[in-house]
């Protein structure tokens, strides 16, 4: 962030949970499934521990980046920001949740994949889209 590579940064954190929910995705049985996994049991208990990895790195990097990003609009507001944020994250992961359980009901582990991948694409195209808005008024001087 110091260097100015936030937005790349924050690209390569949404493509990185993208790869996460389509690795999940391909571990186990349904639409996605490369194979069936109690065919290969090892091969899914793989795909599904890289896939938590690579979720969890994307959207930690994605979390990291937005609270230091929403600290330089106004630090001395940073108390009232860090709280609106994860007040926010907690109520995304909520929704998340619910979201996850109906899409289980309706089409099982895919359905929670289609779900999850939709939520990352969104991010990417959100992030994508907030970044050409803030471009003009994002050059600021540095030390």
């Amino acid at each position: 962030v110091d260097r100015g590579w936030s937005d790349r940064a924050t690209t390569l954190a949404h493509v990185v949970a993208v790869a996460g929910i389509v690795v999940a995705g391909l571990a186990a049985d349904g639409p996605w499934a490369l194979h069936a996994s109690t065919a290969w049991p090892a091969a899914s208990l793989a795909a599904l521990t890289g896939a938590a990895v690579l979720l969890d790195l994307g959207l930690f990097a994605d979390q990291t980046l937005g609270r230091i990003a929403i600290n330089t609009v106004r630090p001395e507001a940073r108390g009232r920001l860090n709280a609106l944020y994860t007040g926010l994250f907690f109520i995304g992961g909520a929704a998340g949740a619910a979201l996850a359980g109906l899409a289980w009901s309706w089409q099982g582990w895919a359905g929670v994949c289609w779900v999850g991948l939709g939520f990352t694409l969104a991010a990417v195209i959100a992030g994508r889209g907030t970044r050409r808005q803030m471009a003009p008024a994002a050059v600021t001087s540095r030390p």
